[in-house]
């Protein structure tokens, strides 16, 4: 027993001996740049059952949308590459600084989020302005999963309240990924998950009992609000059968609709305590 114990402890110590070494040589790779340069695919979620989206239950990027990678060294326990930028043109996501080139490595875990941010301010701890150590204080290296990886930046993450345009509810729209990857191709494929919940909001026509499909007519800043009430939230109109708001999974919301005939009506909201999941409610205006 004494020598099999004795052989488990000298492989373990050439393993962690081995995979110091590997780790090394893949630095010294990295800032030789010997290694081939990173691609990268980004595809939103693909389940159509948990998330609504623009107007079909599909999302696409917009061209000039924004991740931020990160690179994970299993061997040396090391950060390699932190928040990196990658752009998408329209057709290819292409890193957004061509002098912060990212490179591959079978030996590296990468992940990434949506939409790119430097840090999330908070109250409570001060990083001196220096984003890169916000990163490396906030993040949990030893995990698979995506969400706890970026936990910390999950549980800071506050959707905007005004969400009226498409760029203000995309921005709220906080998305998370754990790369996998294609050796032969130097290729690391993201499929985003939300992490937030969505807020689906129908509008109901009273007067002719029906829902009504084409909602473009309808402005959402003239439909959501009181004008004694602060911090409103305003959806997204999509155009097309409901408005869209982006909020944070099990949180109590307050819609402000402003009837023509009574004035502000209140909708009192508990969204959905799961990630991703849709949460329906309906307006319908007094004759």
């Amino acid at each position: 027993m004494r020598i099999m114990n004795k052989i488990y402890y000298l492989v373990m110590s050439m393993t962690v001996i081995l995979l110091a070494a590997c780790s090394q040589d893949e630095m010294e790779q990295v800032k030789e740049r010997t290694l081939p340069e990173l691609r990268v695919m980004v595809n939103h979620p693909s389940s159509i059952t948990t998330r609504a989206t623009i107007s079909d239950l599909t999302t696409t990027f917009e061209a000039g949308d924004q991740i931020g990678l990160f690179a994970f060294d299993e061997g040396s326990d090391e950060l390699i590459y932190v928040n990196v930028p990658y752009t998408y043109n329209g057709r290819t996501w292409e890193v957004s600084n061509p002098s912060q080139k990212v490179y591959f490595s079978e030996n590296f875990k990468y992940f990434a989020y949506y939409p790119y941010q430097e840090k999330i301010e908070d109250e409570y701890y001060s990083f001196e302005d220096d984003d890169t150590a916000y990163w490396y204080y906030t993040l949990y290296y030893y995990t698979e999963d995506a969400s706890e990886f970026f936990d910390y930046l999950i549980s800071k993450w506050e959707p905007q309240l005004d969400q009226s345009t498409l760029e203000s509810y995309n921005a709220s729209d906080l998305m998370v990924g754990k790369g996998t990857k294609n050796n032969e191709n130097a290729s690391v494929s993201f499929t985003l998950e939300h992490q937030m919940g969505l807020v689906r909001i129908a509008y109901y026509d009273g007067q002719n009992q029906e829902y009504v499909e084409d909602i473009s007519f309808l402005d959402s800043k003239e439909c959501f609000y009181n004008e004694y009430e602060e911090d409103c939230p305003i959806p997204y109109n999509t155009g097309k059968d409901f408005f869209h708001y982006i909020a944070k999974p099990g949180t109590d919301l307050v819609f402000w609709y402003m009837d023509p005939m009574t004035g502000a009506r209140y909708y009192d909201i508990e969204v959905d305590d799961d990630k991703g999941f849709v949460t329906d409610f309906e307006v319908s205006p007094s004759y």
